[in-house]
């Protein structure tokens, strides 16, 4: 398969007349570091979407990146809701050959920024040695983790043309379980240790703005010309 070249460049200037126009108003809420910081990584991992030509390949480039620039940011939250759109959202099952199972779970760049960037954040904050965070478990956590239970026990599988009912299994339930971890827990704990004052929580609001800016000049440029970009 062909590299998109021309979309690779559409989306490169449309990112970065996007960041050069928005750079003004930006560091009213961000520091210029994460700003250019930001700005670069996703300027980089965009490069590396349309030259892999494969999720796997993208990934090697991805993981080591996006693990540095949430270690390296000054509020994580923020360089994952910037990074949200990079790519499209398109789960890609992990390959299974040889490990005798079926099916282990998809990886999208949702997950894979879960994964590099709010699980080290989460595990960070947890042995932080500040004595101003929260500790413990507090009562809206408890809701958070019974609803992800709650979830994983009523799941109902697929009622699929033929009329033949899947039943869950024991693996399919720590499986959910371990994904509702990855996919909403772990970006709720985050969300609700680190965003503790109004610098935080625009910043990181400031970071999404800026994201969905970028890819709303995609779809408006895939919408006038008739081209899809990715």
């Amino acid at each position: 398969m062909p590299v998109n070249v021309k979309g690779l460049i559409v989306v490169l200037f449309l990112s970065a007349l996007v960041f050069a126009l928005g750079k003004r108003t930006a560091l009213h809420f961000m520091e210029e570091e994460d700003f250019k910081r930001r700005r670069n990584i996703w300027l980089i991992l965009s490069a590396a979407a349309f030259l892999s030509q494969s999720f796997w390949l993208f990934s090697l480039v991805a993981v080591p990146i996006l693990y540095w620039g949430g270690k390296k940011d000054t509020h994580p939250l923020a360089f994952y809701l910037l990074l949200m759109n990079v790519i499209p959202a398109i789960p890609v099952p992990i390959p299974t050959n040889g490990l005798g199972i079926n099916q282990l779970f998809n990886l999208d760049i949702l997950r894979l920024l879960s994964l590099c960037v709010l699980v080290p954040t989460a595990w960070r904050i947890h042995k932080s040695p500040d004595p101003n965070r929260i500790h413990g478990v507090r009562g809206m956590d408890l809701l958070v983790l019974g609803f992800g239970a709650l979830k994983v026990a009523l799941y109902v599988p697929p009622d699929l043309p033929n009329h033949v009912i899947l039943h869950t299994s024991f693996t399919n339930n720590v499986r959910d379980a371990l994904l509702y971890l990855i996919d909403i827990y772990v970006l709720y704990y985050v969300a609700s240790r680190s965003a503790s004052s109004t610098r935080v929580i625009r910043d990181a609001l400031a970071a999404f703005c800026l994201s969905c800016t970028i890819m709303a000049c995609v779809a408006l440029f895939e919408t006038l010309k008739h081209w899809l970009l990715y």
